[in-house]
């Protein structure tokens, strides 16, 4: 457990981003370290580093988005879902609530072009949502959405 530790902090710390690289290559450590606490099940840090503001225009300001969103952003649908899936296969008998893991998971299968297996997520996390919670009302507003998409509506 201790090594996963220090690789989640080397990560975090240590890694140099070299001036001409790509996304892929910008986000690669935060990528790792997310790696790395879901190998040790430590969902509290998962959170932090998903909710890390990332500049989406570093030359000219500081305006900033959280790590998901970045990915999101950058068109990165794939990379969110491969993240979101490696986070909710760790952390699936904690206890712990993945509902917005879940739902992360449901925004990159609709990046991808999976608007089936999306509708069928979004349509899971209401009906285990309270009716009226805030997830509830995302699932139910990204359901629609892919729906459309899909051309089911």
């Amino acid at each position: 457990m201790g090594l996963e530790y220090i690789a989640f902090i080397n990560w975090l710390t240590k890694y140099k981003i070299p001036p001409d690289a790509s996304i892929i290559e910008q986000i690669r450590g935060y990528r790792e370290a997310l790696h790395h606490l879901c190998e040790v099940q430590t969902w509290e840090r998962i959170n932090i580093i998903l909710a890390v503001p990332i500049k989406i225009n570093p030359p000219t300001g500081n305006l900033s988005i959280p790590f998901y969103e970045y990915l999101i952003f950058q068109e990165l649908y794939r990379e969110l879902l491969e993240l979101s899936q490696e986070i909710i296969k760790s952390l699936e008998n904690t206890g712990n609530n993945l509902n917005s893991i879940i739902l992360l998971k449901g925004r990159g299968l609709v990046g991808t072009g999976q608007l089936r297996e999306a509708c069928q997520v979004f349509e899971e996390l209401r009906a285990n949502a309270t009716e009226g919670s805030e997830i509830y009302i995302e699932a139910t507003v990204r359901l629609a959405t892919a729906q459309i998409q899909a051309g089911r509506y």
